[in-house]
């Protein structure tokens, strides 16, 4: 997943610029014969930044100060929360139809994190976390057990209730924060920590006890977890995808795998998706000046890797989720694309 603080660098312009030149020249659709691709455009002028399945029909995308939603496959959206007030951040999975989303103040005079909660397949929201405090909000990840965790820069917020109750952990604050995954209900890594200039991932186990998986010096990057055997897979951005099978004792480079990642996704130990950046377009001074999309699959646990580096019909993804085996979405800052996965 690419960092929250990286999609807000974007040029609200050139995000305009680039939804603008997607509806005028409409997509053009890479053939790739293990996927067929449906690129859908919400509409709206703003930056999508994350999103969450419920269904393949139900899918809620969080973008700028607003979360839009649709439940006909994208045909049409509704506005099911807006607050200008608030720059709306990352959405959690549905678990059995509760999702989270994170947020903050956009006013740097009166600062404020918050956390919002759906309980109704994101049909309606509540607030159910405030605290005044300038925090930069990296990530919200829930369980159908009922256990949710969210990472900022300064804190992790974990409730064991489906967010009635949070309780706040600054003891990380000294290591540096990024974002927050949940392993199983008691254990979790976190990215975006260094010690002595070297990246880490922040492991705590059930019982509170903390520990670090030294990663190589090439990595700077996003997490993703095999849910089968639990394998850790690491994209860097100019040396490719990264494995290890020992909890991060050691690792081995994934020679063939693609670069420039910002979204992976393994469906089990073997089946894996990753998207991210591609190949420029030749008339990137004359337009946007952004990348192509890229869209690769792995079918062997991430040693070999077959996709496109120029998907054309989209710029830079920067996610992916999928429901179980297919379809899964991927997101761009002005587009979804669902993606049925052939065998």
């Amino acid at each position: 997943m690419i960092t929250p603080l990286f999609r807000r660098l974007l040029s609200p312009l050139l995000l305009l610029l680039l939804a603008g030149c997607s509806e005028g020249t409409g997509p053009e659709i890479d053939d790739l014969d293990w996927v067929d691709a449906t690129v859908i455009v919400p509409g709206a002028r703003w930056a999508y930044t994350d999103l969450a399945i419920v269904d393949p029909s139900t899918i809620i995308l969080s973008g700028d100060h607003h979360l839009i939603r649709t439940s006909d496959g994208g045909t049409t959206w509704n506005e099911v929360f807006a607050d200008t007030t608030l720059e709306i951040g990352d959405l959690s999975r549905s678990c059995n139809g509760t999702i989270f989303s994170v947020a903050r103040s956009s006013e740097e005079e009166e600062p404020m994190v918050i956390i919002l909660r759906s309980r109704d397949e994101g049909r309606t929201w509540e607030q159910v976390y405030k605290k005044e405090i300038y925090a930069v909000i990296n990530s919200v990840e829930c369980r159908e057990d009922g256990t949710v965790i969210s990472g900022f820069n300064v804190m992790t917020l974990r409730s064991e209730d489906e967010g009635s109750s949070w309780v706040e952990d600054s003891t990380i604050y000294r290591f540096g924060s990024g974002s927050v995954h949940l392993i199983d209900t008691a254990e979790s890594l976190m990215t975006g920590v260094y010690l002595d200039a070297q990246p880490v991932l922040l492991h705590r186990s059930g019982s509170g006890d903390l520990s670090h998986i030294v990663l190589p010096k090439e990595i700077r990057a996003f997490l993703a977890i095999a849910p089968i055997t639990r394998d850790l897979h690491v994209a860097s951005l100019t040396n490719g995808i990264y494995r290890s099978t020992d909890r991060g004792v050691t690792w081995s480079t994934l020679s063939d795998s693609p670069k420039r990642i910002f979204g992976l996704h393994f469906l089990d130990s073997l089946n894996g998706i990753a998207v991210g950046e591609g190949d420029w377009p030749s008339f990137k001074i004359a337009s946007t000046g952004l990348p192509f999309g890229s869209l690769f699959r792995t079918t062997d646990g991430g040693r070999t890797w077959e996709g496109t580096m120029r998907f054309t019909g989209v710029w830079e993804f920067t996610d992916v989720e999928c429901l179980d085996r297919s379809p899964c979405f991927a997101i761009t800052s002005s587009h979804l694309v669902r993606l049925d996965l052939t065998p």
